[in-house]
């Protein structure tokens, strides 16, 4: 609604444009939709901002780990760093999980992701959140607007809907079994995630607002990583059950490890 964005940025100090259709798998059949929903809807704002004068202090966008693809890598072997594609769905149906080493085949380590991977968004909606955060940043350098990107990593909490699309494992696993049924985890389970609490989200916000920082990207997580299995386990613990899930085929496109590195959060923007 340009017309009510126009007079709502009017008012405004700073843009926190947290708005987007979320969800990797729904976005890679919905394509015109996520794309005008995320992709074109922010070069509307950006374009309210410059050609109707509107003075912000600073603009924060919402981005979001899944433009890095699969997560960073080391091989023991080599002690190197590596950064594979996805698997190939022969691959998972084989039950050949992790990811190994092109060169000498030994099974590659999970290690944090730093903001200076290698982007791989193997997405509609991947490639949607990497638009939304260059538009912005390339927008507001030209036009001498700070401006931050914050790429969440699975970000869960209060009121969540347990339907959405948007990283929705927690709520949805605890609905199921507080009702008595098993939970479906696709693959073997270890399969692990940064789950991070809503409160990290909100405050990494806040810093990134108050901050004289500008012009840099920074990864929201906590910095850590549970399997799906462990995640199972501490449920049954919180909830008093005794549920084993159900494992069901490999999803295809889905990534093995994903951990944030948030040390140059940790560093510019105080955020723990």
């Amino acid at each position: 609604d340009k017309e009510l964005m126009t007079e709502l940025l009017k008012d405004a100090d700073v843009l926190n444009h947290q708005a987007s259709a979320v969800g990797v798998g729904q976005s890679m059949y919905e394509i015109e939709k996520y794309v005008e929903v995320n992709t074109l809807a922010t070069a509307r704002i950006l374009d309210i901002i410059v050609n109707e004068g509107i003075d912000l202090e600073k603009i924060i966008v919402a981005s979001s780990m899944s433009i890095y693809g699969e997560g960073a890598y080391r091989c023991p072997e080599h002690d190197e760093i590596r950064h594979p594609s996805l698997r190939e769905e022969e691959q998972m149906t084989a039950g050949q999980w992790e990811h190994v080493c092109p060169d000498c085949g030994t099974e590659l380590v999970p290690v944090p992701t730093s903001e200076s991977k290698p982007r791989e968004s193997t997405s509609v909606y991947a490639i949607s959140k990497k638009d939304q955060e260059e538009l912005t940043l390339s927008v507001c350098r030209a036009y001498g607007i700070p401006a931050v990107a914050l790429r969440y990593f699975n970000i869960f909490g209060p009121h969540q809907d347990p339907n959405g699309s948007y990283a929705a494992v927690i709520p949805k696993f605890i609905g199921l079994m507080q009702n008595g049924d098993r939970p479906v985890i696709y693959g073997d389970g270890e399969q692990s995630r940064d789950f991070t609490y809503i409160d990290n989200a909100i405050g990494a916000n806040i810093r990134a607002a108050e901050s004289d920082v500008s012009g840099e990207t920074f990864n929201v997580g906590c910095g850590g990583r549970q399997t799906v299995n462990e995640l199972v386990e501490t449920l049954n613990e919180k909830l008093g059950t005794e549920l084993d899930p159900i494992y069901d085929d490999p999803r295809p496109g889905d990534v093995r490890h994903s951990m944030a590195d948030i040390s140059k959060a940790r560093k510019l923007l105080d955020y723990e």
